[in-house]
């Protein structure tokens, strides 16, 4: 055998094995490799996405047709982080899916007109509210005191993950009755015009209730001024002799 090896085609014949053997030895260790490289990779979704196709969580070293994913009925229903089991030629993997929420509310806001010893409250201003997640609405700062009306006060409703919308609205405080009508001989008194009449008595002026109960029949309008805003209140003067 030895005397083989040293002629030309023992030695062709020892490195054509050699050759194969380092195929062999290089075949084995692509395999262990290979196999030793993630088939699955984390995912990130927005919440209220649809499960993703198991090909979305595949490596480029996985084949999809090997791919089975094992944990069953994954909870969706919130954001944060959901643990899934896969399979891949019998070899488990877990990767997370990651459910993000990075989509704001939406809100129907609207004006608000209260009595001026009304409590106000954000909510006032929000009719809908719409997200997949808790909310929350407050304003983003304090507003005016009832002497500086109509006032301008930003609501934000906003979601536990931080997104938010905001939106302007005007808070209107009442100091007299915006509608009036009187009764055949009735005259028109500060307390038929003021919600609080005792507390906002030196706002109207006499001379004016006296000008109207003094008219004919119509429609009039009465207005109160107090630090330059106004608030006004018609009605019908019908029965007024």
């Amino acid at each position: 055998m030895r005397a083989f090896l040293k002629t030309i085609p023992g030695k062709i014949c020892l490195i054509a094995a050699a050759l194969v053997l380092l195929a062999v030895l290089g075949l084995c260790g692509y395999t262990g490799w290979h196999y030793l490289q993630p088939k699955f990779h984390d995912v990130t979704i927005e919440l209220g996405e649809a499960f993703p196709a198991v090909e979305t969580f595949l490596t480029p070293m996985a084949k999809k047709e090997n791919a089975v994913l094992l944990t069953k009925d994954p909870d969706l229903s919130k954001a944060g982080t959901v643990e899934l089991t896969f399979s891949h030629n019998g070899k488990e993997e877990t990767v997370n899916l990651v459910i993000a929420d990075t989509t704001a509310p939406t809100a129907k806001f609207h004006n608000v007109t209260v009595d001026i010893d009304a409590k106000v409250t954000a909510d006032l201003f929000v009719t809908e509210v719409s997200d997949l997640s808790e909310t929350s609405i407050r304003f983003t700062g304090d507003f005016a005191s009832p002497d500086q009306r109509p006032v301008d006060v930003e609501i934000e409703v906003s979601d536990i993950h931080g997104n938010k919308i905001t939106e302007t609205c005007t808070l209107t405080y009442l100091w007299m009755h915006d509608t009036l009508t009187l009764e055949v001989g009735e005259k028109l008194t500060k307390e038929h015009i003021l919600m609080n009449p005792e507390r906002d008595c030196d706002m109207v002026s006499q001379k004016d209730i006296d000008k109207i109960n003094k008219s004919g029949v119509g429609e009039y309008t009465l207005k109160l001024n107090f630090n330059g805003v106004y608030n006004q209140t018609s009605f019908m003067a019908s029965a007024l002799n």
